[in-house]
Protein backbone atom coordinates (compact mmCIF):
# COMPACT_ATOMS: atom_id res chain seq x y z
CA UNK A 1 0.00 0.00 0.00
CA UNK A 2 2.88 2.35 0.79
CA UNK A 3 4.40 1.65 -2.64
CA UNK A 4 1.13 2.69 -4.28
CA UNK A 5 1.12 5.95 -2.35
CA UNK A 6 4.68 6.70 -3.43
CA UNK A 7 3.84 5.89 -7.03
CA UNK A 8 0.77 8.14 -6.97
CA UNK A 9 2.77 10.98 -5.43
CA UNK A 10 5.41 10.53 -8.13
CA UNK A 11 2.80 10.74 -10.88
CA UNK A 12 1.13 13.80 -9.35
CA UNK A 13 4.41 15.62 -8.95
CA UNK A 14 6.05 14.46 -12.18
CA UNK A 15 6.13 18.01 -13.52
CA UNK A 16 7.82 19.15 -10.32
CA UNK A 17 10.31 16.32 -10.74
CA UNK A 18 11.15 17.38 -14.29
CA UNK A 19 11.59 20.98 -13.11
CA UNK A 20 13.88 19.88 -10.29
CA UNK A 21 16.06 17.95 -12.76
CA UNK A 22 16.29 21.02 -14.99
CA UNK A 23 17.30 23.09 -11.96
CA UNK A 24 19.76 20.38 -10.96
CA UNK A 25 21.38 20.41 -14.40
CA UNK A 26 21.83 24.18 -14.59
CA UNK A 27 22.53 25.04 -10.94
CA UNK A 28 24.64 22.37 -9.26
CA UNK A 29 24.52 24.23 -5.93
CA UNK A 30 20.78 23.40 -5.75
CA UNK A 31 21.36 19.65 -6.02
CA UNK A 32 20.90 19.21 -2.29
CA UNK A 33 17.52 21.00 -2.32
CA UNK A 34 16.34 18.86 -5.25
CA UNK A 35 17.45 15.69 -3.47
CA UNK A 36 15.64 16.71 -0.28
CA UNK A 37 12.42 17.39 -2.22
CA UNK A 38 12.67 13.91 -3.78
CA UNK A 39 13.09 12.33 -0.33
CA UNK A 40 10.04 14.24 0.89
CA UNK A 41 7.87 12.35 -1.61
CA UNK A 42 8.79 9.00 -0.07
CA UNK A 43 7.42 10.03 3.33
CA UNK A 44 3.84 10.41 2.09
CA UNK A 45 1.39 8.25 3.88
CA UNK A 46 -1.88 6.97 2.45
CA UNK A 47 -4.22 9.47 4.22
CA UNK A 48 -2.15 12.35 2.84
CA UNK A 49 -2.49 11.00 -0.71
CA UNK A 50 -6.24 10.57 -0.24
CA UNK A 51 -6.51 14.11 1.16
CA UNK A 52 -4.69 15.70 -1.79
CA UNK A 53 -6.66 13.61 -4.28
CA UNK A 54 -9.90 14.90 -2.75
CA UNK A 55 -8.61 18.45 -2.89
CA UNK A 56 -7.60 18.13 -6.55
CA UNK A 57 -10.95 16.63 -7.56
CA UNK A 58 -12.83 19.37 -5.69
CA UNK A 59 -10.80 22.14 -7.31
CA UNK A 60 -11.24 20.67 -10.80
CA UNK A 61 -14.97 20.19 -10.25
CA UNK A 62 -15.36 23.79 -9.11
CA UNK A 63 -13.37 25.00 -12.11
CA UNK A 64 -15.58 23.02 -14.48
CA UNK A 65 -18.72 24.54 -12.96
CA UNK A 66 -17.44 28.04 -13.67
CA UNK A 67 -17.16 27.35 -17.40
CA UNK A 68 -19.83 28.51 -19.82
CA UNK A 69 -19.47 25.46 -22.05
CA UNK A 70 -21.41 22.21 -22.26
CA UNK A 71 -18.67 20.60 -20.14
CA UNK A 72 -19.62 22.66 -17.09
CA UNK A 73 -22.15 20.20 -15.62
CA UNK A 74 -19.46 17.53 -15.49
CA UNK A 75 -18.15 19.43 -12.48
CA UNK A 76 -20.86 17.69 -10.48
CA UNK A 77 -19.38 14.33 -11.48
CA UNK A 78 -15.98 15.42 -10.19
CA UNK A 79 -17.65 16.72 -7.03
CA UNK A 80 -19.30 13.31 -6.58
CA UNK A 81 -15.93 11.58 -6.94
CA UNK A 82 -14.39 14.08 -4.52
CA UNK A 83 -17.21 13.45 -2.03
CA UNK A 84 -16.38 9.75 -2.06
CA UNK A 85 -12.67 10.45 -1.57
CA UNK A 86 -13.37 12.90 1.24
CA UNK A 87 -15.68 10.43 3.00
CA UNK A 88 -12.94 7.79 2.75
CA UNK A 89 -10.46 10.30 4.18
CA UNK A 90 -12.88 11.15 7.00
CA UNK A 91 -13.18 7.44 7.79
CA UNK A 92 -9.39 7.01 7.82
CA UNK A 93 -8.87 9.97 10.15
CA UNK A 94 -12.06 9.59 12.28
CA UNK A 95 -13.51 12.98 11.34
CA UNK A 96 -17.25 12.60 11.81
CA UNK A 97 -18.10 16.19 10.91
CA UNK A 98 -16.30 15.96 7.58
CA UNK A 99 -18.00 12.66 6.81
CA UNK A 100 -21.45 14.14 7.54
CA UNK A 101 -20.72 17.20 5.42
CA UNK A 102 -19.57 15.10 2.49
CA UNK A 103 -22.58 12.79 2.80
CA UNK A 104 -24.91 15.79 2.43
CA UNK A 105 -22.81 17.18 -0.43
CA UNK A 106 -23.03 13.77 -2.12
CA UNK A 107 -26.82 14.14 -2.23
CA UNK A 108 -26.42 17.65 -3.66
CA UNK A 109 -23.93 16.39 -6.26
CA UNK A 110 -26.36 13.64 -7.30
CA UNK A 111 -29.11 16.25 -7.67
CA UNK A 112 -26.80 18.37 -9.83
CA UNK A 113 -25.91 15.38 -12.00
CA UNK A 114 -29.60 14.56 -12.42
CA UNK A 115 -30.68 18.14 -13.14
CA UNK A 116 -27.78 19.12 -15.41
CA UNK A 117 -26.75 15.88 -17.13
CA UNK A 118 -29.21 13.02 -16.85
CA UNK A 119 -32.64 14.69 -17.03
CA UNK A 120 -31.98 16.83 -20.15
CA UNK A 121 -30.51 13.85 -22.00
CA UNK A 122 -33.39 11.57 -21.04
CA UNK A 123 -35.91 14.23 -21.99
CA UNK A 124 -34.29 14.68 -25.40
CA UNK A 125 -34.15 10.93 -25.89
CA UNK A 126 -37.82 10.38 -25.05
CA UNK A 127 -38.95 13.45 -26.99
CA UNK A 128 -37.25 12.15 -30.13
CA UNK A 129 -38.57 8.64 -29.49
CA UNK A 130 -42.20 9.66 -28.89
CA UNK A 131 -42.50 12.20 -31.70
CA UNK A 132 -44.12 10.82 -34.78
CA UNK A 133 -42.06 10.98 -37.93
CA UNK A 134 -42.85 13.91 -40.20
CA UNK A 135 -43.97 12.89 -43.63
Amino acid sequence: MNYLAELLALVVFSAAGVCSWVVWAFWPELQQAAWMSWQWLTFWDWPKVVEWTGAALTIYGAWLLTLTTPRAPWGFVFFLAANGVWMYFATLTSLGGLFTQQAVLTVISCKGIWAQLAAPRLEALFTNFIEEPKV
